[in-house]
């Protein structure tokens, strides 16, 4: 049976006691307290001394006769072995011995070699046990310190790169993308988030003109008759106005000045239109309105029509002129409303953007005004759907994970994908197209198990069971810091896996 660190053997009623490398006297004496036979076999340890200087051994002889108690040693160390067999304590090689052979009995005879050691006064004896003590600590714990940064060394300075070629295949897959406003969140079944967005622009064209006007060279001239219908004279100055009765109403000045008496009608009066052309130009009968002061006393009248008023042809626009001129500046409007994305990770889809709407337009010049050319500016609003990039590869990336099976993971620079399909759509029902995603895969590296595995193994070791792991196209390679170090760190941070 087992008490502490004392076995006792019942068939050879000797009481077995462990010594460890901790024990001192004063333990050893109350581990003996405890035997329940008279034979105490003490057993030094395999490795390492017990804190048990030679007069100690004395005292354990001592300790036994006084008890009536019979004392043996299983003990490697030389100077205690000398001493026990000159004092008469049995030493053995092992228990077995010990149980096997006949002990001795302990007498008080001291060797000469040992008496000089054993007559020490007891301060002395301690007081030289304690250094030498001290000494072996010292010792061990430079030791234990060399040990340690060697340790520390072998620990934190290696270093290790692997890099592994794993068998790779391409996954190919096609995604139905939807981007609408109405989505909310990415969705790997290929609901995009778009917004709507608007877009203002403005621009200045100018055109040739294709149609043609009459600009004024010549003014019209004719004659009037003045009647005075008032009861009194009236006097006609030069340069009264004259306007005809039509919905053009032609202005004329007299040239010549009248009085007349009530009643009378005046001789022929020159007139001269105020705008030259061909606008002077009018009918008997139609000039019969006076400006003024005049209009109330006299009546007028043309008897001939005003002839002489000519009109040069002369370039000018036409409403079919600005609206092809607009139609053109619409065209490339979008254009430029389409270059101005991406605006960094917004893409504009082209296919919703609409026409534009006019919001305000300025002419240069009215139609049937003679100019060689004209000008348009118009401002243009323009509506059309945009995504985030960052949400599209979201979704690309998400499908092509959704669809690899277990084990297997994207290498390489990660999914690529074009549009496969032609974009169609408007604001109000989003716009739908597919993509053709596709990658390279193979099979997945959980780093952590793969390090732990070879972690401390020499770097042929290693290899083979990276192989025996990881499907590969070619071999595995390892480059370890020092150069000459061939084994893997034991720290999984010193090792970095490079999957190429």
């Amino acid at each position: 049976m087992e008490s502490g660190y004392c076995i006792i053997s019942l068939r050879m009623k000797t009481y077995l006691i462990q010594l460890q490398k901790f024990d001192t006297i004063t333990s050893t004496i109350e581990k003996m307290s405890w035997a329940k036979t008279r034979r105490v076999l003490l057993i030094w340890p395999k490795r390492g001394n017990p804190i048990i200087s030679i007069p100690d051994v004395e005292l354990l002889k001592r300790e036994t006769i006084s008890k009536g108690l019979e004392l043996a040693l299983v003990c490697t160390n030389g100077e205690i072995q000398e001493f026990a067999a000159a004092n008469g304590i049995s030493v053995f090689q092992s228990v077995t011995q010990a149980e096997r052979e006949i002990w001795n009995k302990p007498t008080f005879q001291i060797s000469p070699k040992q008496s000089s050691k054993v007559l020490i006064p007891r301060k002395q004896r301690k007081e030289k046990s304690k250094g030498a003590f001290n000494d072996i600590l010292k010792f061990i714990s430079i030791l234990l310190a060399g040990s340690a940064v060697i340790a520390l060394v072998l620990f934190f300075i290696p270093h290790a790169t692997i890099t592994v070629h794993p068998l790779l295949t391409t996954k190919e897959i096609i995604i139905d993308v939807w981007a609408s406003p109405e989505v909310s969140s990415v969705n790997i079944n290929g609901s995009l988030p778009a917004q709507m967005q608007t877009i203002n622009l403005t621009r200045t064209a100018t055109g040739q003109s294709s149609g043609s006007a009459g600009l004024p060279s010549a003014f019209a001239v004719g004659e009037i008759v003045f009647t005075n219908i008032s009861t009194q004279a009236v006097t006609i100055p030069i340069g009264t106005v004259l306007i005809t009765n039509d919905e053009n109403q032609t202005k004329f000045v007299t040239l010549t000045d009248a009085v007349l008496e009530p009643g009378t009608k005046s001789d022929a009066v020159e007139i001269k239109a105020i705008v030259a052309g061909t606008t002077g130009n009018v009918t008997a009968g139609s000039i019969t309105l006076i400006e003024g002061q005049l209009a109330g006393l006299l009546d007028v009248s043309n008897e001939a029509p005003t002839t002489g008023g000519e009109d040069v042809e002369a370039p000018s626009p036409t409403e079919e002129d600005y609206a092809a001129l607009r139609e053109q500046m619409l065209v490339a409007l979008r254009q430029e409303a389409l270059s101005l994305y991406p605006q960094g990770d917004i893409e504009l889809i082209a296919a919703t953007l609409d026409e534009g709407t006019v919001t305000s337009e300025i002419r240069s010049v009215d139609p049937g005004t003679a100019a060689d050319t004209f000008s348009l500016t118009i401002n243009v609003e323009f509506k059309g759907l945009t995504y985030a990039r960052a949400d599209l590869n979201q979704l690309v990336n998400g499908a092509m994970e959704a669809s690899l099976g277990a084990g297997t993971m994207v290498y390489g620079q990660g999914v690529d994908f074009e549009d496969s399909s032609q974009v169609t759509g408007d604001i109000a029902g989003g716009a739908n197209w597919s993509i053709t995603a596709s990658a390279q895969t193979g099979p997945e590296i959980d780093d952590n198990s793969l390090l732990t595995a070879i972690s401390g193994k020499t770097t042929s070791e290693a290899m083979v069971l990276i192989e025996n792991l990881i499907p590969s196209r070619e071999a595995t390679a390892i480059k370890t810091f020092p150069g000459f170090w061939k084994r893997m760190p034991w720290l999984n941070l010193n090792t970095r896996i490079v999957a190429e």
